[in-house]
C-alpha cells in the first residue's frame, strides 16, 4: 500500500504539478506548422530508496591539540591528558570509520605522535595496547624533556591552530567518496579538542580568534568541524611572580585563560570543561556523535543532459557538453566531440568562460595544456562534468553536490546555477520560479519562461511506498513525465540517442542541515525519433532502486562515460 510521502514533500510535489498546469501558455498551433509535433516525450518510471542505517557511514576523525609547555609538568603533574586520550579511544567502538591524530604544542614547535610522526589520521582499530602505551610514554615523555627541550619558551596558540585547518582541510580534499565494501561513505565530522593551561605568551586574540572559526568554517564542506577546549587550571594563590624562570599567576590569571579557551569553544561550535585542583582530566563528556544513522529524502531531480533548458525542438547538445549544436557551430566547433582541442576541457566550460565577464582566457578550438594528462576526460564523481572542468567552474570533482544544496553538479551547470554556492533560493530571472524549482522543471533560470512551463516544464509524482523496511530504508515509487528528447547527431551509434540523469538526495535524521549524500544513474539509450519510431516505442523509461550507485561503475563505462 502506497502512502504519500512527507507533508513538505507532497506540497512540493503538488506545487510542481500545480505550477506546470496554470499558465497561459500556447499549445502548439497545428494551423501554423501544418505538420502535427513529433512525440518526442519520455516518461520516467521506478522506485528508489533511501539509505538504511546499516547502508551509508559517516566517518568520526578526532584531533587531539595539547599544550606541551613546561608549565604541563606542574599543572598535570600525573600525566592525566595522555591517559584521557588513551581512555576515549578504548571508550569507542571498533570501527574502522573512526580516526584519530595527537598534536603537542609548545613554544612555536607542532609534532605529531602516531605510527608515520605526520598530519595523518590513524584507525582506532589499527591500534593495539602496546601502541596506546607506546602512545602515552611519547606524550609525558615530549613534555617533561626539562629545560632544554623544545617546549620551554613562548606558547604560540596560533600555530598549532593553522596546523590543525591545514591538516583537516587536506583531508577533506583527498578523502575519497563512495563505497566500501557494500556501504556508502558519508562526509566525514571531525571534532578537535585543545587543551592547555595557560595563554599564549604573545598576545595574539585576534589571529586565535580568526583561526577557530576558520576551522569552524570546515563544516561547510564536511558533515561538522566543531573545537572543542579544556582548560586546566591548579589553584595557585600568589600574584603572577617569576621565581626560578618560571612564571606563577593567581587564580584571576587563571580565569581569564578560561575565558579565551571558553571563547574558543562557542566559535568552535564546541564544548568547554575545566578541570581543577589536580582533578583527573577527561574527555568522555565530549559529543562525537555515531558513526551509522538513518537518512531521509530532500530532493529529486531528472534532466536530459542532451537537450538544453526548456527543451524546444531547436536545442540540441548532441554531445553532452552544457554547449548547443548551434552555438558550437557558430563558434568553429565539432557538436559530435565535447572537448574539439582535445586539452581534458568541455567545449562549454571554455566557450563559457570565454563569453563570461570573469573569463579564463580559455579558447576551445585552442590546445591549452592546463588539464594534467592523468586527468584528461576523467570524470572521478560520474556527475557528468569532467574533473578538470570541476576545477574551473569551483567544483569538487569528488562530490556530486559540491555545494550540498541538493543539486547535482551536473546538472546545474548546464542549466546555468552555481555548483559552489547554494543558489537554489533565488529568482534571477524573476519569473516567479526559483532557481530549485526551474531545476527540477527543467527550465531556464537566467530566462522568464514560466508562460511556457505547460509545454517544457517536468512534471513530477513521488509517493512514499509503504512503512520503513527492516533495514531502515524508505522506498518510492516515482514519475517524470514530459521529458523531451532532442534530435542529437550521430556521435557512434546512431543519430537521436539521448543522455538522460536522475539523481536524488539525502541527509541524516538528525541533521537536516548536514552535507547530502547523493545516489545517481546515467541512461544513454533512449532514442529521438528517427524515421518515425521512437525508443522505447511506447516512451516510459523503467528503473528499479539497483540502477542507482553512489560511485562510477568501472565495469560498465559506456553508460557512465561522459562522452556517449
Amino acid at each position: 500500500m502506497r502512502r504519500p510521502v512527507s507533508a513538505r514533500s507532497a506540497r512540493t510535489a503538488l506545487l510542481l504539478i500545480g505550477v506546470v498546469s496554470c499558465t497561459n501558455a500556447q499549445l502548439y498551433d497545428l494551423g501554423e506548422t501544418g505538420t502535427p509535433p513529433v512525440d518526442r516525450q519520455v516518461q520516467l518510471q521506478g522506485s528508489f530508496c533511501t539509505l538504511g542505517p546499516n547502508q551509508v557511514v559517516s566517518p568520526i576523525k578526532i584531533l587531539f591539540i595539547m599544550d606541551a609547555s613546561g608549565s604541563m609538568r606542574r599543572s598535570d603533574p600525573t600525566g592525566s591528558r595522555a591517559t584521557a586520550v588513551v581512555n576515549l579511544i578504548q571508550s569507542l567502538p571498533a570501527d574502522p570509520n573512526i580516526y584519530f591524530a595527537v598534536m603537542l604544542f609548545a613554544g612555536f614547535d607542532t609534532r605529531f605522535f602516531d605510527k608515520t610522526n605526520g598530519p595523518n589520521f590513524d584507525q582506532i582499530i589499527s591500534y593495539t595496547q602496546t601502541d596506546l602505551d607506546a602512545l602515552v610514554a611519547s606524550i609525558l615523555n615530549y613534555t617533561n624533556t626539562g629545560a632544554s627541550g623544545p617546549n620551554v619558551g613562548n606558547t604560540d596558540f596560533v600555530k598549532p591552530l593553522t596546523t590543525a585547518y591545514a591538516m583537516i582541510d587536506n583531508d577533506i580534499a583527498t578523502s575519497l567518496a563512495g563505497s566500501d565494501a557494500g556501504v556508502q561513505i558519508a562526509p566525514a565530522r571531525y571534532v578537535s579538542i585543545f587543551l592547555s593551561d595557560g595563554a599564549p605568551t604573545i598576545p595574539e586574540d585576534p589571529a586565535i580568534i580568526q583561526w577557530v572559526g576558520q576551522i569552524a568554517g570546515l563544516s561547510e564542506v564536511t558533515e561538522s568541524c566543531v573545537l572543542d577546549t579544556v582548560h586546566i587550571s591548579p589553584q595557585l594563590n600568589e600574584a603572577c611572580t617569576l621565581t626560578n624562570g618560571v612564571l606563577q599567576c593567581s587564580a584571576l590569571q587563571f580565569a581569564e585563560d578560561a575565558q579565551r579557551l571558553q571563547l574558543m569553544a562557542q566559535i568552535g561550535n564546541g564544548q568547554f570543561r575545566d578541570f581543577q585542583d589536580g582533578e583527573p582530566i577527561n574527555f568522555l563528556s565530549f559529543s562525537l556523535g555515531t558513526v551509522r544513522r538513518t537518512y531521509v529524502l530532500t530532493d529529486f531531480y531528472a534532466s536530459n543532459f542532451s537537450a538544453p533548458p526548456d527543451s524546444t525542438p531547436g536545442q540540441v547538445d548532441s554531445d553532452s557538453d552544457g554547449l548547443s549544436d548551434w552555438l558550437e557551430l557558430d563558434a568553429g566547433l565539432d557538436p559530435r566531440d565535447p572537448d574539439t582541442d582535445h586539452d581534458g576541457f568541455s567545449d562549454g566550460v571554455e566557450w563559457y568562460l570565454q563569453h563570461n565577464e570573469n573569463a579564463k582566457n580559455l579558447d576551445p578550438k585552442v590546445f591549452n595544456p592546463g588539464c594534467a594528462p592523468n586527468l584528461i576526460h576523467v570524470d572521478s564523481d560520474c556527475d557528468g562534468i569532467w574533473d578538470c572542468d570541476e576545477q574551473l567552474l569551483g567544483g569538487n570533482s569528488l562530490a556530486v553536490d559540491t555545494d550540498f544544496d541538493g543539486a547535482p553538479d551536473g546538472i546545474e551547470w548546464r542549466l546555468g546555477t552555481q555548483l559552489a554556492t547554494k543558489d537554489l533560493g533565488f529568482d534571477p530571472d524573476s519569473d516567479g520560479l526559483l532557481n530549485g524549482t526551474e531545476l527540477r522543471l527543467h527550465t531556464n533560470p537566467q530566462v522568464a519562461d514560466a508562460d511556457d512551463l505547460s509545454v517544457t516544464g517536468y512534471r513530477y509524482e513521488i509517493l512514499a511506498n509503504g512503512p520503513l523496511s527492516d533495514a531502515g530504508e524508505q522506498c518510492y515509487d516515482f514519475t517524470v513525465s514530459n521529458v523531451q528528447l532532442a534530435n542529437t547527431l550521430d556521435l557512434g551509434r546512431g543519430p537521436g540517442y539521448n543522455d538522460i540523469y536522475l539523481a536524488y538526495a539525502m541527509v541524516p535524521a538528525d541533521n537536516p542541515n548536514a552535507p547530502t549524500v547523493m545516489r545517481q544513474l546515467r541512461y544513454q539509450d533512449a532514442r529521438y525519433p528517427v524515421d518515425g519510431i521512437k525508443s522505447p516505442a511506447d516512451g516510459v523509461i523503467l528503473f528499479k532502486p539497483s540502477d542507482f550507485h553512489d560511485v562510477c561503475l568501472p565495469t560498465d563505462p559506456a553508460v557512465w562515460s561522459t562522452v556517449p
